[in-house]
């Protein structure tokens, strides 16, 4: 049931389609999973995203002023696994998604 999983997990987990997760929430992070880079797109617009490890170390911060922002594997150290992505909206809303970023 969804809403009880959203209820205990707070951090949501994207689709592999962007139209869905737009449609949604409002936010899409997308290939999921993705391979050598990866796209985030917010209807509201992105002001700033930190991407975290799972352990919560942050890996990259990006200020942003539009509403998609592309990610290039070297931005991230080629790193692979089970991330959280904090994204903040030009409206000031946080959300946050996990996202898998796979090997090639």
């Amino acid at each position: 049931n969804d809403e009880i999983w959203n209820y205990f997990n707070p951090v949501q987990c994207t689709s592999n389609t962007n139209e869905n997760a737009l449609l949604e929430k409002g936010v899409a992070i997308f290939p999921n999973p993705s391979g050598s880079g990866f796209t985030i797109e917010s209807v509201d617009g992105l002001k700033k995203i930190r991407m975290y490890d799972i352990s919560g170390k942050i890996i990259q911060t990006w200020n942003c002023d539009g509403d998609k922002l592309y990610v290039e594997e070297a931005e991230f150290s080629g790193k692979t696994g089970i991330f959280i992505f904090e994204i903040v909206n030009q409206k000031g809303k946080i959300i946050r998604l996990r996202h898998i970023v796979g090997g090639k």
